[in-house]
């Protein structure tokens, strides 16, 4: 079976030819490159990543969005997605520029002081945004150290990725059983566990709903919380007007306990995923799944 056109842009090739030719462009350039590659890609729209994009966004939008609005939206995701990848790699070399890009906010501020005071650990769940690595390498500089929990089975590029980010202070580790037990006692010592929350993951045994439709999503972010008993932030990352990036998160959030442990996690995971779609609701252009997260819906999809 041959690659597709994400097993490509997320190889390590790729991550290696965008630190050497992306670097150096100018910005000016880089824009106009990333938004025509961005463009190329959904004109293909057989790609199984462009109609994933268009599958989650019309769940998204309860179904109920024209076909020139979405493919508009559709354009822009894609755009938005391109456009951070060149910020990535035009700044990996210059930590102050790519530090100056980003605007923490007085809340994710507080959460690198209770970071480093490790007065109660936290788990932090990154949705998927265009810019969802920038970010974690910046705050990495800013100062932020913690153990980030990622798929099993990673591409070149992803790994890459984790290797940054493991210089900047935030080790990496595949979600398993071992890495899980790690992370629980480190959650306990006051530690920040980071991890994503909707990419698709059909062995988790659970199906929460997420804009109104049950999907199959890791639940493993409820168990890490209700074990160490420690609250979630939920945190996504948006491009400003000016070019520059935003962090905006939920508040702390307690796990609820229930007797019955499927609903304990299932419930517990619902709560989480309403609080993301608010938030990917302030951007969704931005909101950036590559991955179907209702297959069985893909037929319907204007």
């Amino acid at each position: 079976m041959g690659l597709s056109l994400l097993d490509i842009i997320n190889s390590r090739i790729a991550a290696n030819l965008g630190l050497s030719v992306l670097q150096v462009m100018p910005k000016s350039m880089g824009t106009l490159v990333a938004t025509f590659a961005a463009d190329r890609i959904v004109a293909r729209i057989d790609q199984p990543a462009v109609q994933a994009v268009r599958l989650n966004q019309w769940v998204a939008h309860n179904k109920d969005i024209a076909k020139a609005e979405l493919d508009e939206l559709v354009r822009l995701t894609f755009r938005n997605r391109a456009r951070a990848l060149f910020d990535l790699f035009h700044y990996m070399r210059n930590e102050k520029a790519l530090y100056r890009m980003i605007d923490f906010g007085p809340d994710f501020e507080e959460m690198i002081k209770r970071n480093k005071s490790r007065v109660e650990g936290t788990v932090v769940i990154v949705i998927h945004s265009g810019a969802h690595e920038l970010v974690g390498i910046a705050a990495g500089l800013y100062g932020m150290e913690g153990l980030g929990l990622t798929v099993t089975e990673q591409s070149g590029g992803y790994q890459w990725h984790d290797e940054m980010r493991a210089k900047s202070g935030i080790e990496a580790l595949p979600t398993n059983m071992s890495s899980i037990r790690k992370a629980t006692n480190y959650l306990k010592d006051g530690g920040t566990v980071i991890t994503g929350m909707e990419r698709p993951y059909p062995a988790s045994g659970y199906r929460p709903r997420f804009f109104g439709e049950p999907t199959s999503l890791p639940v493993h972010y409820v168990s890490l919380a209700i074990k160490a008993n420690v609250p979630v932030v939920i945190a996504f990352v948006r491009r400003k007007s000016d070019g520059n990036y935003f962090i905006d998160r939920s508040d702390f959030i307690e796990m609820e306990r229930f007797k019955d442990r499927r609903e304990e996690i299932c419930r517990n995971a619902e709560r989480l995923l309403t609080q993301a779609e608010t938030l990917i609701g302030k951007a969704p252009d931005q909101w950036a799944m590559f991955f179907p997260l209702w297959p069985e819906l893909l037929a319907d999809v204007p």
